[in-house]
């Protein structure tokens, strides 16, 4: 008997209790002009119409894993890597869609570039981004991932080998799970970069896991810093390399945390905009130094009324460009 060509893509989409939102997720995978792929369904013991959801559909290469108990994010990711079959892995949140040539530009970039170990689409509204298809070597892909995650998690294709070599997804740190792996597969290899936007964030649904974010302060920033401090140094690259990469991550993080609190300071939570001020100079005590009219924009923040703060708010991205010097 001729043995079964395996799929040239594995597509898994964790899910849990989003029967609502699930077959927008299923119908933009089935929509794909690139057709070469299986699509499992990881349903984390979804008690809501999940199962009848998945039942619905008659094609042929839709899997359903069910599992009995919540296994949680990253067991539930990992799972996803260890039954696919394709050499390529998408992962897509139940909640996100892709567009229909996503997987089409993603491969074609992938079979040019065998050396590749994950290709990204733009994200959506995220400036400083390259204004056409790129393959960035490991150390500039690195640079990049330094100073934030620009990879889009709505629409990226792994290849499998390079995830499973780095020791798939950690759930040490919850909130950087997969910027983590971006980092440790980017030591190892080249990353290419398709500068359209191929994927987009859905609405989200109540009890989405980040939607706690605003119920554990720092939560986010805390796990970001903890996983930036652990992976960088654990890279395989001379120590010169990764002590530069690490202090350019911190320099970033501490900037980040300042826009961050000049954000919540727009929404009226002072509290919370003066404990994301704070961490950024446990983060980086240098960053008045490095981010002098940054920093002085955000105390301004914290003095102004709300309402003022909304004004000048819709001016953030502009302020953003000029006040963050990395």
């Amino acid at each position: 008997m001729e043995a079964v060509k395996p799929p040239a893509v594995t597509v898994a989409i964790p899910t849990h209790n989003r029967a609502d939102l699930l077959r927008e997720a299923i119908d933009s995978v089935l929509q794909q002009t690139f057709q070469d792929f299986e699509l499992l369904v990881l349903d984390d013991a979804s008690t809501d119409d999940t199962p009848m959801v998945v039942d619905s559909y008659t094609d042929p290469r839709i899997r359903s894993i069910r599992h009995s108990v919540n296994v949680g994010m990253k067991a539930n990711w990992n799972r996803g890597v260890e039954l696919a079959d394709g050499e390529f892995i998408a992962l897509l949140h139940d909640d996100d869609r892709w567009d229909p040539r996503f997987l089409e530009r993603a491969m074609v970039m992938m079979k040019q570039n065998p050396e590749l170990g994950f290709v990204y689409s733009a994200p959506a509204g995220m400036s400083g981004l390259s204004k056409r298809d790129r393959i960035y070597s490991p150390l500039d892909a690195l640079d990049r991932l330094r100073k934030r995650n620009e990879v889009a998690e709505e629409a990226v294709l792994v290849r499998r080998a390079a995830l499973t070599a780095v020791g798939r997804f950690r759930d040490r740190w919850p909130f950087s799970m997969d910027w983590d792996a971006w980092l440790r597969i980017a030591a190892r290899h080249p990353v290419g970069f398709l500068a359209e936007s191929l994927g987009y964030k859905g609405a989200g649904a109540e009890g989405q896991f980040t939607s706690r974010i605003e119920e554990t302060p720092l939560a986010i920033a805390r796990d970001r810093y903890g996983m930036l401090r652990t992976t960088i140094p654990e890279l395989p690259l001379p120590d010169e390399s990764r002590q530069r990469l690490l202090k350019g991550a911190m320099r970033s993080l501490a900037q980040a945390q300042l826009v961050a609190a000049w954000d919540w300071a727009a929404r009226g939570h002072r509290k919370r905009a003066r404990q994301e001020a704070k961490f950024a100079f446990e983060i980086d005590r240098r960053v008045a130094l490095r981010a002098p009219l940054l920093v002085a924009a955000t105390y301004l923040g914290l003095l102004l009324p709300p309402r003022l703060m909304r004004r000048l708010d819709r001016f953030r991205a502009a302020a953003r460009r000029l006040l963050r010097p990395d």
